[in-house]
């Protein structure tokens, strides 16, 4: 019933705050760690280290979203690949440690021997992120089985 009226809500258009409230009535008990809260979000979500202030690509309009509860970082904190919550100087400091990698900004595909053929991180058919900050092979470079950086000639070496 809750979820009826929390829809009839949206579809009327009534102010956001109290649709959210209406829907606060239906939501299980989500036990977070110390360094997180639960938060009702819409699309993009939680920040993520690689995407610090990233525009909301892909997102439908605000009206048209479902809020959803989880687990999320608290405050000035962004959640690195591990799943642990870290400062935003810390993200802004990662490093990459493979060999053949360099930290970049660019699509959501990465260069991979195995799609080669098919999408790398300046041609990738996922568009609904614009930029990921994150580790990539250095050009001339491509993932292999193991997450290796390997030259593109050796990808068919495998």
């Amino acid at each position: 019933m809750i979820r009826f009226i929390y829809f009839t809500c949206i579809l009327f258009c009534c102010h956001i705050v109290l649709c959210r409230n209406l829907l606060d009535f239906g939501i299980e008990t989500i036990k977070c760690r110390p360094d997180e809260e639960v938060q009702y979000l819409q699309c993009p979500g939680e920040k993520a280290c690689k995407l610090p202030g990233d525009p909301n690509h892909g997102c439908l309009p605000w009206y048209k979203q479902p809020y959803y509860s989880q687990c999320v970082c608290k405050d000035g904190r962004y959640r690195k690949k591990d799943g642990s919550c870290i400062t935003k100087e810390e993200c802004e400091s990662l490093k990459c440690t493979g060999a053949h990698e360099k930290l970049e900004c660019h699509s959501i595909c990465d260069t991979v021997c195995e799609s080669l053929d098919r999408q790398n991180k300046t041609h990738c058919p996922s568009t609904h992120v614009g930029c990921l900050r994150q580790c990539y092979c250095e050009d001339g470079y491509a993932r292999d089985g193991q997450n290796n950086c390997i030259p593109i000639e050796q990808c068919g070496n495998q």
